[in-house]
């Protein structure tokens, strides 16, 4: 199942420091077999102490991998120029379907506003891309509400146990 037709330009790539996007159809390893089907990414990290973040595993339908593939792109273009709190977002593909999608938002009211957004504008879609999904996990400095909106979609919060970043 290929995910996007290769292509290996990086569009607004600024660094690593404080801003970037990019988009990634397909890379390869070092024989030349495809190891990513997609990967897009927006990023703006910031580290308060208020941060959330959440991540979700999804399959998807064998027959809407073009579809999904620019329902992310899509996605990841909302997020970047309407939703000022998210932080992070990035989607992961598999050539076979399997999607691993990270994000990172500024505060809890950043995280409903993108769930909102979401609702409104790519779940119907999603839905149709989508075969199955797992509930969303929720780490950070997650609010009641959000917990509440969180927990309606089956999510859970997992606490934190420690690590670091290098900002």
């Amino acid at each position: 199942m290929a995910l996007m037709p290769k292509m290996r330009e990086r569009h607004g790539h600024r660094g690593r420091a404080s801003e970037e996007s990019s988009v990634c159809a397909c890379a390869q390893d070092r024989q030349g077999r495809d190891v990513v089907g997609m990967y897009l990414r927006c990023c703006r990290v910031q580290d308060t102490g208020l941060e959330v973040m959440w991540t979700t595993l999804a399959t998807l339908r064998s027959s809407m991998a073009d579809e999904f593939s620019q329902l992310c792109i899509e996605m990841v273009g909302a997020a970047r120029s309407r939703e000022g709190g998210t932080q992070l977002f990035e989607v992961f593909a598999s050539a076979d379907g399997q999607v691993q999608m990270f994000e990172r938002f500024d505060s809890s009211a950043a995280a409903l506003e993108h769930l909102s957004f979401f609702d409104c504008d790519f779940a119907h879609r999603w839905d149709s891309c989508v075969e199955a999904c797992s509930p969303l996990r929720v780490c950070g400095a997650a609010d009641e509400a959000l917990m509440a909106a969180v927990a309606a979609r089956g999510g859970v919060r997992l606490p934190r146990l420690g690590g670091f970043a290098h900002i």
